[in-house]
């Protein structure tokens, strides 16, 4: 992506190819001086805000559950059947640990658990909001999810998970709340 400046008016904004008008500038006017920011750049800065009052306005009701999960993945999440036939049969599932990123309000986690009961789950999202809807969740069990607010981008998640301690790694990125600049 490139960075050029176009004129609007008297006033000379970044332009860069690649990205659409809609988040070309988000402007603000102090005190006879106009100060321009990237939609982007506002949003990444508020991001935690504008996430805790979407979980807040739509709960768990806006994502749909990802039960094709099951089907499309099911190998990464159950033990081979040659191990597992050695195995105690409530320990089929046992070594599977999952980080799930952005886990929302549960739409992956839960799916899974209903499908895989013997997983644990991190799951880690930055919105506080969406954490307590996952806690809230009638088939949330803290014995299988470790429910946390964590923003990846500034805290150090081998705080709160052993490293190398995960099998498996979930992270769905929903194009409709990314801004096409920056895919």
């Amino acid at each position: 992506m490139t960075m050029s400046l176009v004129a609007v008016g008297r006033v000379l904004l970044p332009s860069f190819s690649g990205c659409c008008c809609s988040c070309l500038v988000f402007k603000r006017s102090m005190g006879g001086y106009s100060s321009c920011l990237l939609k982007s750049e506002h949003y990444d800065r508020k991001a935690t805000k504008y996430w805790n009052d979407f979980y807040k306005r739509h709960h768990n009701k806006f994502f749909k559950d990802r039960h094709y999960l099951e089907k499309e993945w099911g190998q990464y999440f159950s033990t081979p059947t040659t191990i597992a036939t050695t195995m105690n049969s409530t320990d089929v599932h046992s070594s599977k640990v999952v980080l799930e990123v952005g886990c929302g309000a549960g739409n992956t986690l839960f799916p899974l658990l209903d499908a895989f009961p013997n997983l644990f789950i991190h799951a880690c999202d930055f919105s506080p909001n969406a954490i307590s809807l996952v806690k809230s969740n009638e088939d949330f069990r803290e014995d299988q999810v470790n429910a946390f607010v964590c923003d990846l981008t500034r805290d150090d998640l081998c705080q709160r998970i052993t490293p190398s301690s995960v099998d498996v790694v979930t992270l769905f990125l929903q194009k409709k709340c990314l801004w096409y600049c920056r895919i």
